[in-house]
């Protein structure tokens, strides 16, 4: 699901998706980290950027399980959907 900045400029966007995807189990943020930095360093700035994201989806889906990737870490979907 897109967390980009650019999503503030559509109306109600994260409460919608929500919605529209009838309150998923499990939402995986894209486009929110430093994309022109180098793998090691550090997306603590980003991370702070995401907390919005994180917020608006937890006011539209409380049970949603957000899960924010970390570079070369496996995602473990399968507990996610329990």
């Amino acid at each position: 699901m897109g967390a980009a900045a650019s999503r503030s400029e559509i109306y109600d966007y994260s409460g919608r998706l929500m919605r529209d995807l009838h309150f998923p189990a499990a939402v995986l943020p894209t486009h929110w980290d430093n994309f022109t930095a180098p793998f090691g360093a550090s997306q603590q700035p980003s991370l702070g950027a995401l907390q919005p994201f994180l917020e608006e989806i937890k006011a539209a889906s409380p049970m949603t399980k957000v899960i924010v990737p970390k570079y070369f870490e496996a995602i473990p979907l399968g507990t996610a959907a329990q």
